[in-house]
């Protein structure tokens, strides 16, 4: 079964993620992580939207930096 239909509590999210629920909050408060509120009360979240939310905030190693670097040097020579 895809993770598109998976809705996870704020328990949850936080255990995929890695942080304490209150964390959770604040991110839903800031308005920094997708979520939904059905009915108006019980917060929930999609995991597959979470799992991009994690990637987001990925690191771009030394030599994807260094790559993408002289790519866009090159380009920028062939102009």
């Amino acid at each position: 079964m895809a993770d598109t239909n998976i809705y996870l509590n704020v328990t949850e999210a936080a255990a995929l993620l890695d942080v304490k629920p209150g964390t959770i909050y604040q991110l839903v408060w800031k308005k920094r992580i997708p979520h939904y509120k059905p009915l108006g009360k019980k917060l929930l979240f999609k995991k597959d939207e979470l799992l991009t939310f994690i990637e987001i905030g990925r690191i771009s190693t030394q030599d994807e930096l260094e790559t993408a670097a002289a790519t866009a040097t090159l380009k920028r020579g062939a102009k």
